[in-house]
């Protein structure tokens, strides 16, 4: 996809970002009767202080976002992975649905890791849904390798990561 400009959001990004993961969700339960949470600027805002939002935009419309932090989610068990010093973890990464299967998604996650690289970072990680409304394929797409399965309040969860 071209025209994309990729930059860091910054607070008046918020109710955009709001609004492009309130859209991806209402996509992702039409698809899929996958109910999620509704996203706020507040929220969003939250996002900023825990890490840095990077998006995409395309005419200056913000068609996907991620969030990059230091601090491990949740979700993950860091066992998987290989014993770096400074990962980086990918979490809530959106593209509107619009501009799925473009490439928009791919370039955002391209720029994420030569950012990581910059700040350095030695390693990027993420989980996705072992479901059908995941994006474990996206990533293999990608060129994330693999690095297991585990099950987390009894949601399957896949195991990504990218080693710099």
């Amino acid at each position: 996809m071209r025209g994309l400009a990729f930059s860091t959001a910054t607070p008046p990004d918020a109710e955009e970002l709001a609004a492009l993961r309130n859209a991806v969700a209402a996509d992702q339960f039409l698809r899929f009767g996958v109910k999620s949470f509704n996203t706020t600027a507040r929220g969003t805002l939250c996002d900023m202080r825990w890490g840095t939002i990077l998006i995409a935009r395309h005419k200056n419309q913000i068609v996907s976002s991620l969030l990059l932090v230091k601090k491990k989610p949740w979700a993950i068990d860091v066992s998987y992975f290989t014993p770096v010093e400074h990962p980086l973890y990918v979490r809530s990464m959106n593209t509107h649905p619009v501009f799925q299967h473009c490439g928009a998604g791919t370039r955002l996650l391209k720029h994420a890791l030569a950012f990581a690289r910059r700040n350095g970072s030695n390693a990027v990680r993420l989980d996705a849904f072992d479901a059908p409304h995941g994006a474990g394929d996206f990533y293999i797409k990608c060129g994330w390798a693999p690095r297991g399965r585990a099950l987390y309040r009894k949601t399957p969860h896949l195991y990504f990561e990218y080693l710099l």
